[in-house]
């Protein structure tokens, strides 16, 4: 019998866990909580937290696994390409899944291809997190005062007024 790894195994992977376990499959799932709902429906279960990449693999090793998967879980994206390239088997990939999981270098994918993103700003603190809504609500409130809906919308002066009061930026 096909064993397939589930990696996180909460609330929200426990549909994938029926599903294989429906399908004929034997399940091994990992989760860094005991008591993780999925662990009542898999095979074998393994405690250990889904960032631990190397545990992880050891543990897919150890039971034979066919294939790794997660559902509901961005945090594992990066630790199941990493065990299905070491185990040989289809995955996206541990550049893809860097991609799906840094949204900074996600944006700058978007970027580079010519795919739609929304501003973005890689912060390392607080205050450029602030410093970079501050510019963007200001951008955001010139292009609304340039344009020729402003007269029509009541409620976006409101907030124009709310934003000045509150001392986000000023008019």
């Amino acid at each position: 019998m096909k064993t397939i790894m589930v990696v996180a195994g909460g609330t929200w992977q426990v549909p994938l866990i029926k599903r294989i376990k429906k399908m004929g499959y034997r399940v091994v799932n990992t989760n860094l909580y005991p008591d993780s709902v999925g662990f009542q429906y898999a095979d074998q279960n393994g405690v250990m937290n889904v960032l631990d990449k190397e545990s992880n693999l050891n543990f897919a090793k150890e039971n034979y696994v066919d294939a790794v998967l997660t559902e509901q879980s961005d945090i594992a994206v990066p630790t199941v390409a990493y065990i299905a390239e070491e185990i040989g088997c289809c995955g996206i990939g541990r550049d893809m899944a860097e991609l799906f999981t840094n949204k900074y270098k996600m944006r700058e994918f978007c970027q580079k291809n010519n795919f739609a993103f929304p501003e973005y700003c890689l912060c390392e603190n607080v205050d450029q997190a602030i410093e970079f809504f501050r510019n963007w609500i200001r951008s955001q409130v010139e292009e609304f005062l340039q344009s020729r809906q402003r007269k029509r919308c009541g409620r976006c002066i409101q907030l124009l007024k709310v934003i000045q009061i509150r001392g986000i930026m000023s008019l």
